[in-house]
Order: structure tokens, then sequence, then C-alpha cells
């Protein structure tokens, strides 16, 4: 039985998602292919567009055959956390034999190299790194400039064509994460990369048949036409989106946090305290008159040469939903990921969940009411976060179009 994971937020599951499903099995043989999804949040700081249930059955129904939910705490967390939590939580399935992720050019052997580096950070890149984060860049950048400089020294040592747009691809950084996490983890899982096809990952245009995620969010933002997504989208999604125009009449996004942040300034819990804060940011903060700002126009306020929009999003909705930056680092460093929630499985992956339940080195939770049975005190807390994420997503569609989606003691798995 051969096994593939991909970590992925299905914001919505469209045709690119698909057919990367689809090339993982034909190029790697494998015989199952489990999904591990952000949940009510993504990385960019932003409430997820559709349900997570909703993607899910549009997952398990585009080829999937497990859906687990990557906690909140690492599903709107940096880069470097949102691939380490979902490495761990694949090696914790006891089963997977590769990752497979997407790429803007398919080079497995540049990322390898990349990733090495990143991975044991070499004096000389370390030196590169502070002079480049002294001088007041952002760390994205910061970290960019420095590689660049430490592969320019050794370009003798490499074969690199064209380091700048390799390292301009969102994929190609997240892919280089992967990397990393399994290097760092010690994993024996295999990693495997599928070329982006069409669409890039930020292109906010509609193709005929494959676009992005972002593009199809920015269309349906912008103009509400579903028409217009249906080439570029599953039959299972489009009846999501649909759905969801009729009964919410409209999609979570970060102005619909605005009440949230204000509530937890008003709460007098210090903002420096949380995720992706530190002092000066959190002084800024309190510094704005943010009683009278929508969360994006504080976001675009904070945002600053050496701190981007994305940190920023990413900062606000920790200091929302309560993660501890000393809490978040203790879990992490202790027991990454302590447990595995099931949202979704298809009836022939019966196999596959026998194989994790005696192979996995953590539990596999299908009913939530159980999940603190399998859980000692210090690890509940992530539980505690999930369902605070849930409730939160439950509350900005109740608020904004009085839409009462089920609470997550109510939901059950998605069974295909």
């Amino acid at each position: 039985m051969k096994v593939a994971g991909i970590v992925a937020e299905y914001n919505p599951f469209h045709n690119g998602h698909q057919y990367h499903i689809e090339e993982t099995k034909k190029q790697t043989g494998a015989d199952y292919v489990i999904a591990v999804m952000s949940g009510d949040f993504v990385q960019r700081g932003a409430p997820a567009f559709l349900d997570k249930y909703d993607r899910t059955y549009a997952a398990l129904a585009g080829g999937c055959d497990l859906v687990l939910e990557l906690p909140v705490i690492y599903s709107s967390a940096s880069a470097e956390f949102f691939a380490g939590g979902a490495v761990h939580l694949l090696n914790g399935m006891g089963v997977c034999d590769i990752l497979s992720f997407g790429s803007e050019d398919g080079n497995l052997e540049s990322l390898h190299l990349f990733a090495s580096i990143l991975a044991n950070e070499p004096e000389e890149y370390q030196k590169l790194l502070r002079e480049q984060l002294k001088a007041g860049q952002a760390f994205p950048a910061a970290r960019e400039k420095a590689l660049k400089e430490y592969i320019n020294i050794h370009k003798n040592q490499w074969n690199i064509s064209d380091l700048s747009s390799f390292l301009k691809g969102s994929n190609n950084i997240l892919g280089l994460e992967y990397l990393k996490a399994l290097k760092k983890s010690g994993s024996k899982i295999t990693p495997v990369t599928i070329m982006r096809k069409e669409a890039a990952y930020h292109d906010i245009e509609l193709h005929d048949r494959i676009s992005s995620a972002s593009a199809i969010r920015h269309h349906m933002f912008k103009q509400r036409t579903v028409s217009a997504i249906s080439d570029s989208v599953p039959e299972e999604t489009f009846q999501a989106i649909h759905k969801a125009i009729d009964t919410q009449r409209g999609f979570p996004d970060y102005n619909h946090l605005t009440p949230y942040l204000h509530s937890a300034m008003l709460s007098g819990c210090e903002p420096e305290e949380y995720l992706d804060w530190d002092k000066d940011l959190a002084n800024r903060m309190k510094q704005l008159p943010w009683a009278t700002l929508s969360f994006t126009d504080i976001a675009d306020q904070l945002k600053s040469r050496n701190i981007t929009h994305s940190r920023v999003h990413r900062a606000l909705l920790h200091f929302i939903l309560g993660i501890r930056q000393d809490v978040f680092t203790e879990q992490f460093v202790r027991n990454p990921v302590p447990y595995g929630r099931i949202l979704g499985f298809r009836k022939e992956s019966s196999r596959l969940i026998k194989a994790i339940n005696q192979n996995g080195s953590i539990p596999l939770i299908t009913k939530p009411a159980s999940i603190h049975n399998y859980l000692n005190p210090e690890d509940s807390w992530m539980w505690e976060k999930d369902l605070t994420a849930s409730r939160l997503y439950q509350s900005i569609l109740f608020q904004n179009w009085e839409f009462r989606l089920p609470s997550a003691y109510e939901r059950s798995p998605i069974i295909l």
C-alpha cells in the first residue's frame, strides 16, 4: 500500500487541485491520497471562503481518500509553521510514503539545495540574513536576498539558472518549507513536486480551465456571477458556491473580523503576547484610532517596510483567537500535533484508516466530544483553539447573514 500526502487549503477546491491529485497518483502510483487541509481560517489570516465541510466534500469527489484538518494554530501561521505542522501531522499517521506539493517549475533538485541551506543555516548565511534584517527588510525579502547572496558566493558549486525567479514563486517558497520540515523532523516521507499548470498562485484573472483560488475568490467578491467560474471548478465546488450565495448571500473575508478585533482590543489584553506580534507592532496598534477603523484599514496602517501585509493579517487573527506566542512555541517544540481530526473520507479507504490506527503515533478523531479522552491537559489547548476558530466562523456567518452553521460538536465527517 502506497500513500501520498497533500497539504492544501482548497479555498476553494478547483480544477488545478484535481489535476494535482490525479498527477500525484499517476506519477507516484499511490493507492491513497491523504489531504491535510486548513479548516475555518487560512494562512493569509482570513476566514475560509467556503465552509470546510463543503471543501472536504469537493476534495473527496476530486480524488482524495481522507481529509484531515490542519489545526488552526498552524493553518493561520507563517509558511514555516504551516508546513511544519502539516508535516508533523502526516508523520503522525505512520503510513505516509510521499509528500506531493505543487511548484512553479517542478525542480526538486534546486528545492533540496535551498532547503538544506535553510534547514542547516550555515554561519555565513546567518550573517547575511542578519545584515538584511538590520537594513529594515521584511523577513521574506531578507531571507530571499541573503539566500541569493549566499548562492552567488558559492555559485561555482551549483548550477542555478534564475534564482530570483525561483524565489518569487509562492509554491516554490512553500515547497522549501515542506522540505525543511521533512529534514528537521527526520521524516522518512519522500517529497515529490508537481509543476503548477497554467494559473499562477496569486493570479486574479480567470482562465478557461484552470484558474487560481485567488482569481475565483476575487471574481466572486467583486462580481458574484457564479456562471463565470463554471469552467474553473468541479461541480461540487460550483454547487457549494451556489449554495453560499443562496443561503449566506455572501462570503467571509477580512473585514468580517472587524468587530471581533475591536472586542479583543477592548478586553485589555496585550497584543505583543500573541503569535506574530512584537512590542513595536503592538505599540503602533495601540496608537491607532482602531475603534473607527476596519480590519483591513488597521492592517494597511500597520504594514511597514519590514512587516508584510500577510504577517499583519495573521497577527491580528492570532490576537482575536488568543493564540499566545509562548504557548505556541512550547507546543511546537514539545508535541507539535497531538491528534488528527477527520473531516471526511471515502468508503473505500477503510483499509487506509485501519493502517493508520495500527501504525500511527497520534489518535484519529472522528467525534469531537471524545477528543479529551485522547489528550493530556497540556495539549488540550490546541483543540480549544480549533473550537474557538469554529465558533468564530459560525458567528461571522450568523452576524452577517443570519446563517446558522452547525457547531463543531454537531458535525460528522463527510463520507463519500
